[in-house]
């Protein structure tokens, strides 16, 4: 297991997952899976490259995901996590560490799911139209 990898766990859910996703973590509240499958998955990939290139970013999103798996999504805390709002941002939401987002959204009808659209670098203000536009694509891939 490589250096990136160590705290993340890449073993089989609970509840079953969707094909073309990847197991990231799992807990008693929640279960956290990426867009994309294993070996060309988008956002497993950038975890590899902050564990290596910005340690103190990994370990943000790694917390907040560890806590969202044992306790649900720090949702009361604006500065880690929150709900995004505008045109396509219905059900999307943002885990926030430093520069980074990582957007996310509830599998339907299994709210004990979470599946990570992908990550950006926040360079303004707001959050840019097209980072949600594509975030709601990929969630309209799990809605049928």
């Amino acid at each position: 297991m490589g250096h990136h990898e160590a705290s993340l766990h890449f073993g089989s859910p609970r509840g079953k997952l969707p094909p073309g996703t990847t197991l990231i973590k799992k807990g008693p509240r929640h279960t956290i899976a990426a867009h994309g499958d294993r070996p060309t998955c988008a956002v497993i990939k950038e975890l590899a490259r902050l564990a290596l290139d910005d340690p103190a970013t990994h370990t943000k999103i790694l917390r907040h995901l560890d806590r969202t798996i044992n306790e649900g999504p720090p949702l009361y805390n604006e500065n880690q996590c929150r709900a995004l709002q505008g045109k396509h941002a219905d059900g999307i939401y943002e885990f926030k560490a430093n520069s980074l987002r990582l957007l996310w959204f509830y599998l339907k009808n299994q709210r004990g799911i979470i599946i990570c659209a992908y990550f950006f670098h926040k360079g303004r203000q707001k959050t840019e139209g097209h980072h949600i536009r594509n975030a709601s694509v990929i969630r309209k891939l799990y809605d049928s």
